[in-house]
């Protein structure tokens, strides 16, 4: 059984963005696809969202109270590209009143209602796999926490979500380095290749000791996007996977994409 997603973000996949570009992404939009197809076969009556672009406080946990959300890829050209999501806000408001009895974590509510690209892109696909419209949405934006407790986070999350829904699901957004080499949009760094190698190898091997363990040094040489978000979503998925199967990994435009299901 499928229980949540790991998937980048690039705009540049939908046709409507990339044109004849996004056929250099062959690998990453194929198993996009297809891993878009099982989670919209799935049962889910909330989809728990957590990304690196959204309203990001350093030291503050956000989630969005907002009634729905929408949003559109004018940005990079395609204002035709938008979407409307329905939004568990009155989840998002039980969750925020709950952290706020924990002190050791900083948690807000905002209403924000907007569909950044690291959420757009994942809704885009899943919704052309025929996901329900009908199913709420919980959008998380992450802090710069410690892997560890960011972890915590998603469990307490995860908790909670179960005593207000039958199945909720996770989908966690994130590039992985954007300096993989030398045409890399942020430049080149070795580290770049090197983090994408090993998280990949950690996804693979289910290697949660390792993957909670990365120096903050080598995360900011790296210059990725996805790890906090997947701090958070290990911790939403804890006990509740056994296996990761990483369907494809590439870097075809100097940023690693790597996509990946969490089943038990």
């Amino acid at each position: 059984m499928l229980e949540g997603l790991f998937l980048p973000h690039p705009p540049i996949i939908v046709p409507e963005v990339g044109g004849k570009r996004r056929e250099e992404a062959a690998k990453t939009i194929s198993a996009f696809e297809e891993a878009a197809e099982e989670f919209s076969g799935e049962d889910v009556d909330l989809i728990i969202f957590v990304g690196p672009h959204g309203e990001i406080d350093w030291n503050q946990i956000t989630i969005d109270m907002a009634e729905r959300f929408k949003g559109d890829l004018s940005r990079f050209n395609a204002r035709e590209v938008s979407l409307k999501l329905e939004s568990a806000n009155k989840f998002a408001e039980k969750l925020i009143k709950h952290f706020g009895d924990k002190a050791e974590y900083d948690v807000k509510g905002i209403n924000s209602g907007n569909l950044d690209h690291g959420m757009m892109v994942p809704a885009y696909f899943l919704e052309k796999a025929g996901l329900s419209k009908e199913i709420p949405w919980l959008k998380l934006n992450i802090a710069f926490w410690s892997a560890e407790k960011l972890y915590e986070f998603g469990k307490i999350v995860m908790e909670q979500a179960l005593e207000n829904y039958h199945n909720p699901k996770v989908i966690i957004s994130g590039d992985l380095s954007h300096k993989v080499n030398h045409g890399a949009p942020a430049g080149y760094s070795p580290a770049g290749k090197e983090f994408d190698e090993k998280l990949v190898n950690d996804l693979e091997t289910g290697n949660l000791g390792s993957l909670l363990n990365y120096d903050e040094n080598f995360l900011e040489e790296a210059g990725e996007c996805g790890y906090r978000p997947l701090m958070v979503g290990f911790g939403l998925l804890d006990g509740r996977w056994n296996e990761i199967d990483v369907k494809s990994y590439e870097a075809p435009y100097g940023v690693g994409y790597a996509v990946a299901g969490f089943y038990r």
